[in-house]
């Protein structure tokens, strides 16, 4: 996951090794509880939750209680969310999302976790710049 101001800079990034998902939503809702979990203990700032998985944007939005095999992980995801000022939740396409895709994939290399403040692992650096999404006011 990668978390940025509103004008693409990178705050902070990570990736997490050893998640036990049975779903491709369970690992974005993961990914989502993650970021906001980190950025509720170093950012403290406004947020948007950006995800390329249709199921777990809406399961975010909706106020319905839901039975997916993800639906305890949106539960933490809301309760974590609550602490933060403000919180905007969107659906982007995938070609927007290729960092947090790439950290995924360097979880699964290098077998172990890593959180960076400010900044991303050189390995990715040239898609930060690609896949940057600035707010627009």
């Amino acid at each position: 996951m990668v978390i940025r101001d509103h004008s693409g800079k990178v705050l902070l990034s990570a990736w997490k090794h050893g998640i036990r998902c049975v779903s491709v939503e369970d690992a974005e809702a993961m990914a989502c509880l993650e970021g906001v979990q980190l950025s509720n203990e170093w950012i403290r700032k406004p947020m948007a939750i950006e995800s390329d998985c249709h199921n777990v944007v809406k399961s975010l939005l909706s106020g319905a209680e839901n039975r997916a095999s993800f639906s305890n992980i949106v539960k933490e995801i809301k309760f974590a969310m609550s602490a933060i000022p403000e919180v905007k939740v969107c659906k982007i396409g995938s070609e927007c999302n290729k960092v947090a895709h790439e950290l995924a994939q360097l979880a699964k290399r290098c077998m172990h976790s890593a959180v960076w403040r400010d900044q991303s692992p050189s390995c990715v650096f040239e898609l930060v710049n690609l896949d940057s999404n600035p707010l627009s006011d």
